[in-house]
C-alpha cells in the first residue's frame, strides 16, 4: 500500500485529473478537476483526494468511496482454475493483470492497460503477454511473446469474462471475485 501511496504522489496531476473525470455523474463533486493535487487509495479502499484552492493555498481533503467511480465494479482480485486476475485503478485507468499458472514451474501474464468505455474495460492492442519460467533454484526468466493484444472485460452475471482477442486464451471461462479480508 506505500507503494501505491508514493506513485499516488509522484503522479499526482495524472491520477487526480484521471480519477476526477472518473466519477459517476450522480456523485456530487465538490471540487473542480484543476483544484485537484491528488487522488490517493487508501488502505480500507476509500479514494482520498485532496485539493488546493489557488487563493488561500489552503488544502481541503475529502474522502471519496471507491464506488463513486466508474468501473470500479471490476476493481478486486479475481480466479477461475488456475488462473487469475487483478484489476487495479491507475494513473489513466485500470491495470489488469492476468495470470496463469500451466505448473509449478511456468506460469504466463498477460499485463493490460485499460478504459473504462462505459460496459467494459477495453484495451485495443498494446496488451503483453509473458512466459515465465523459474529453474529449480527459485531463478525467474521470462520471454515476451508479444505486445499487441487487445482486449475486453465484462461482468456478466456477477463473474468477469475476459474476451482475449488476440488468441481467444480466456475462451469459457467466468471468474469469480475474490472477497477481500478486511483487518
Amino acid at each position: 500500500m506505500k507503494i501505491k501511496k508514493i506513485f499516488a504522489t509522484l503522479a499526482v496531476s495524472a491520477v487526480a485529473l484521471a480519477l476526477a473525470a472518473c466519477v459517476k455523474p450522480d456523485v456530487e463533486n465538490t471540487y473542480e478537476p484543476e483544484s485537484v493535487i491528488a487522488v490517493i487509495t487508501s488502505e480500507n479502499g476509500e479514494a482520498i483526494v485532496k485539493t488546493s484552492e489557488e487563493e488561500s493555498e489552503a488544502e481541503e481533503v475529502e474522502t471519496v468511496g471507491m464506488e463513486d467511480f466508474e468501473g470500479s465494479e471490476f476493481v478486486g482480485q479475481w480466479e477461475c482454475e488456475r488462473a487469475s486476475i487483478s484489476v487495479e485503478i491507475e494513473s489513466v485507468g485500470f491495470v489488469v493483470n492476468v495470470h496463469w499458472g500451466s505448473s509449478a514451474f511456468e506460469s504466463t501474464v498477460w499485463s493490460y492497460n485499460c478504459l473504462y468505455d462505459g460496459e467494459k474495460l477495453v484495451n485495443h492492442g498494446d496488451g503483453v503477454k509473458t512466459n515465465l519460467t523459474f529453474d529449480e533454484e527459485g531463478n525467474e526468466s521470462d520471454e515476451v511473446v508479444y505486445e499487441d493484444g487487445a482486449v475486453s472485460f465484462t461482468i456478466e452475471d456477477g463473474k468477469l469474462i475476459w474476451n482475449d482477442e488476440k488468441e481467444n486464451a480466456g475462451e469459457g471461462m467466468a471468474f469469480e471475485k475474490i472477497p477481500e479480508i478486511t483487518e
